[in-house]
């Protein structure tokens, strides 16, 4: 009962994010001003504001209705091209880069607002176009009304010069770049909102520590660490979580490992708090941004397209990426209100996020001295810092060695294997 009552408190918290959700709240905010323009039509202040604006001549049922009629059929037209327009820039980003950075165009803010108010905007004009009556009833037209659906049909206008801009600019190679770069920086630099949490070495004897399997399979989206330690203070538990965040797992593999034994019930309440689900959470990935500019590389680096300039960019930009990424390793370790450690994360390996992030360049981007160069000159410079431990520099001097024998075997040029061989 908890974990369906947490899933469904993850599916709450992530509804402000759907690319919905902005364009539902303002065809909302409108149908409520509309409705609230109705039922104060009687009121004296909206028959005084009705006095004060008949100078604009628009009493008459047939202007009212005539101009009603315009602004919500070219509303309609205008939605109608910003979608036209949204499928091409989509179809456009997808064939030269990535399918996967789809959601982040569709999901900017932005366009979800003009989204929204074209919608809100045809929603408030129908129910005003509803609202006038025949013209032989007194205050049949509510002018305040149509004076307001005006206005939203000019703005609407402006919003549609400024769409064009924002979606003509959004598939431009260097601002999508840009965008990963900035989005995925703040993610990688958030700190955590814990403040229990600490970096503590792991005790030793926890191979003695007895496994917790999990009954579901999917990707742990994340784990509920207040809830987890609250459980773990209360029955004086310590544990040790062994896959990370956004790793899928199995059912009947070994997800938690305890201190001592526990009940079933207390089992059962351990693996609630971690959130398994079917479908992944890229937005919650920290490397999600990283693995996208590689996509990008490696797409500028195919045949059809052939872009190592673009490749050359991506790369710049993974380097900054990875190393505000080693700035800002997670904690891993939970204590109590005593300062005492219960709760240890497993945090993703540095050799497999390198595996991830460089094996797609070595195999689709060697074969360009160019971009081969620029790899190798980027991993030398993470290398170089004073913050990585030996061990991590070494991890660094073999994805170099990797790529190096790579090209080696592809190169024909014997300038250009003693080149990269120098380096």
């Amino acid at each position: 009962m908890k974990n369906i009552l947490r899933q469904l408190k993850q599916r709450i918290k992530a509804v402000p994010r759907k690319i919905w959700f902005l364009p539902l709240l303002l065809a909302l905010g409108f149908l409520l001003l509309s409705l609230g323009i109705i039922a104060l039509r009687s009121s004296e202040f909206i028959q005084q504001l009705d006095e004060k604006l008949t100078f604009l001549a628009l009493a008459s049922v047939d202007t009212a209705r005539s101009i009603i009629s315009t602004l919500t059929g070219g509303l309609i037209s205008l939605v109608v091209f910003s979608f036209s327009m949204v499928m091409v820039v989509l179809n456009q980003a997808s064939a030269q880069f990535s399918p996967r950075l789809l959601p982040g165009l569709i999901s900017k803010r932005q366009h979800q607002f003009i989204l929204g108010f074209y919608l809100g905007a045809i929603i408030y004009n129908l129910t005003v176009l509803a609202r006038i009556g025949p013209s032989d009833l007194e205050q049949s037209v509510p002018i305040i009304s149509v004076l307001l659906a005006i206005i939203f049909g000019i703005v609407g206008l402006i919003l549609f010069i400024s769409f064009i801009t924002t979606i003509s600019n959004a598939v431009r190679i260097d601002t999508i770049l840009n965008d990963l770069h900035i989005s995925t920086q703040k993610k990688l630099s958030e700190k955590s909102s814990y403040k229990f949490l600490r970096n503590e070495e792991l005790p030793e004897g926890t191979q003695d520590w007895q496994p917790l399997s999990s009954d579901r399979s999917g990707y742990l989206l994340q784990i509920e660490m207040k809830d987890l330690l609250a459980l773990c203070e209360a029955q004086e538990l310590q544990v040790k979580v062994l896959p990370y965040a956004g790793k899928f797992v199995i059912r009947g593999q070994e997800v938690i490992q305890l201190s001592k034994g526990v009940d079933e019930e207390v089992e059962e309440e351990l693996l609630s708090c971690l959130l398994i689900t079917e479908q992944e959470d890229l937005q919650s990935d920290r490397l999600h941004g990283m693995k996208q500019v590689v996509e990008i590389a490696v797409k500028a680096m195919s045949p059809g397209i052939n872009d190592p300039a673009t490749a050359i960019s991506a790369v710049d930009f993974l380097t900054s990426l990875l190393d505000t990424f080693l700035q800002h390793c997670p904690n891993n370790c939970a204590v109590d209100g005593n300062g005492s450690a219960l709760i240890w994360l497993t945090a993703r390996p540095l050799e497999e996020i390198l595996f991830s992030l460089f094996s797609p360049l070595r195999t689709y981007c060697t074969g360009d001295v160019l971009v081969t160069r620029k790899i190798i000159y980027s991993l030398r410079q993470i290398q170089a810092s004073t913050r990585l431990s030996a061990s991590e520099r070494l991890l660094f001097r073999r994805e170099v060695q990797k790529i190096k024998e790579d090209f080696l075997k592809r190169s024909l040029n014997v300038a250009d294997q003693r080149l990269i061989s120098l380096l």
